[in-house]
């Protein structure tokens, strides 16, 4: 079974185009992996997807990792 964040990564690699290389926990999305605004919805959609649990926008906003978006789903999912 994947885990949370082997799952991320592949929605990053599959949805958003990152390569895989450059996906690490502590990635921050804009200065690491160089993805815009556009970019951040579209992964938040392609997660609330993936995990089947709804990202309101308010809570998205201060995601700025992987790490902190996989600890956020994490919570979720309980």
């Amino acid at each position: 079974m994947e885990s949370i964040l082997e799952r991320v990564i592949r929605v990053l690699v599959e949805e958003i185009g990152i390569a895989r290389e450059e996906v690490k926990p502590d990635s921050h999305f804009s200065r690491d992996l160089n993805m815009d605004s556009l970019d951040q919805v579209e992964l938040m959609l392609a997660l609330e997807t993936e995990f089947g649990q709804s990202i309101p926008e308010g809570e998205a906003q201060g995601l700025e990792t992987v790490g902190q978006i996989c600890s956020l789903i994490e919570e979720k999912l309980g």
